[in-house]
């Protein structure tokens, strides 16, 4: 699932994609002519993909807030008015 992302590389903002820096053509024959090669590629393969930019490819990526968000009132004031509540 692809989600809103802003790079800090480019600065661009847009959905994330999945990366990785493997072949899969690469792999599969590794894995028909050697297996145990094969296998150790597949295992870089996965662990060294990453969601980045789809702009860059970069790692550095910041998500977007999906809604904005309510402003915090501070402690004792009524939400909406500047005056702070006092108990009697």
């Amino acid at each position: 699932m692809s989600r809103a992302v802003c790079c800090e590389r480019c600065q661009s903002v847009g959905l994330d994609r999945y990366i990785n820096g493997a072949s899969l053509k690469l792999g599969l024959l590794l894995l028909l002519l050697f297996v145990v090669p094969g296998v150790l590629y597949f295992a870089w393969f996965l662990l060294s993909s990453h969601r980045g930019c789809s702009t860059c490819g970069s790692r550095h990526v910041v998500p977007l807030m999906q809604e904005a968000a309510s402003p915090v009132e501070p402690a004792g004031t009524l939400a909406g008015s500047s005056q702070f509540v006092t108990a009697a």
